[in-house]
This record gives structure tokens, sequence and C-alpha cells, in this order.
């Protein structure tokens, strides 16, 4: 498991959400799964081209 510190809204950068123990950068995308939208397409990663995080993190939440 990864401990993740999230960055508060005056330092959030558009490409980074939380930071590990070792300053790793993450991008943080969530997507609920629904009986009328079974869709797992997470919206636009920002910042990819520039390095502006190392790791994705993507998170489906189930309807239940």
């Amino acid at each position: 498991m990864i401990e993740l510190n999230t960055i508060a809204a005056k330092d959030l950068l558009k490409s980074r959400d939380a930071l590990d123990k070792d300053r790793n950068r993450y991008q943080i995308k969530g997507c609920k799964i629904s009986r009328g939208n079974p869709s797992r397409q997470l919206s636009a990663t920002r910042g990819l081209p520039e390095g502006g995080f190392q790791y994705l993190a993507a998170v489906l939440f189930d309807p239940d």
C-alpha cells in the first residue's frame, strides 16, 4: 500500500494531486460506475507531456 499526502488547494497544480513520502507526484482520477452508464472512461490527464506527474492513480467507484 502507498501512503499519499494530498496537496492543499493553494499548492495544487493542474497535473498533481498528491505526493508520497519520497516526493513522487501523483495525479488521481476517479469514475463512478453506474447501471445506467457503465463507462470506465476517466477525464483528461493534465500535464503528461510536461512531466507534471510520475504516477497515475485511477479509482473506480462501485454504484453500491
